[in-house]
């Protein structure tokens, strides 16, 4: 079996849940440029959602909290929320991918400063709260929301209830003139060699030639400076412990994941 090397160095992540996260995290760590895709407007999928989570029965806020903290210290990752894979096109190490990007109806100038919500009274079914309750059609999804930016729902644009969200703002940030867009990214393939990754090092590349243990890895809710102190492996020639170092411990987080 012969591996594949990619040619090209970006990588797309599909999903922004706490895996895509961990996954985007790690690549991006390695020193590749990643592009993060999440369907919704914020990131922590299914995750942020819950009151508590496994296996440690964490809150959200635990998990979440520290891999936010690496997504906004890290410039190799490019987020791009409320966008979705329209199409594939291209062959093995040089993938073309064309992404639709929904519009939030707000800019990057929102400060969240909830203004927009305030003027408006128009209702919608609360996607977050899985439609048990209702919120209101100008909405932050939730307090640790990121991008923390603000949400107009399509169903108020070209509406007085949109033109009082628009008049509310204080920094211009509500554009009900956005579109729908049509974006396309060159990215590396789904099974590239992880030979080119140095951070994730194989005997055998065409042993191991796939990135699915990194995505399906458990959440990156404790870091490695404690997980160096209670992972320790005793050396086969020798009764001594090896510490260890950041390369094992993110591969030892990878080889955790368990089978779905």
């Amino acid at each position: 079996m012969t591996a594949s090397i990619a040619t090209n160095q970006t990588i797309l992540v599909v999903g922004g849940g706490i895996s895509g996260m961990t996954a985007a995290l790690e690549a991006a760590e390695c020193g590749k440029q990643v592009i993060l895709v999440e369907k919704t407007p914020v990131l922590g999928g299914r995750t942020a959602r819950l009151y508590r989570y496994f296996p440690k029965m964490c809150h959200p806020t635990c998990g979440l909290e520290i891999n936010l903290r690496r997504l906004k210290q890290n410039r190799n990752v490019r987020l791009m929320t409320m966008t979705e894979v329209t199409a594939v096109s291209g062959s093995r190490g040089n993938y073309e991918v064309t992404l639709k990007v929904s519009p939030r109806y707000v800019n990057e100038n929102c400060t969240a400063c909830g203004k927009c919500a305030e003027a408006v009274t128009a209702e919608v079914s609360n996607p977050w709260n899985y439609g048990l309750d209702k919120m209101k059609a100008a909405y932050l999804p939730h307090n640790m929301a990121h991008p923390q930016r603000f949400v107009i729902d399509p169903s108020i644009v070209g509406t007085p209830e949109g033109e009082k969200a628009k008049a509310a703002c204080p920094v211009g940030a509500v554009d009900l003139d956005m579109k729908e867009e049509s974006v396309t990214h060159p990215t590396m393939p789904p099974g590239f060699s992880p030979t080119a990754t140095t951070a994730f090092p194989t005997s055998s590349p065409a042993s191991n030639s796939s990135a699915w243990p990194i995505r399906k890895a458990p959440p990156a809710a404790r870091s490695c400076a404690r997980a160096t102190a209670r992972r320790q492996r005793t050396s086969p020639s020798s009764s001594a412990p090896v510490p260890v170092t950041r390369t094992t411990c993110a591969t030892a987080r990878a080889s955790a994941a368990w089978p779905r």
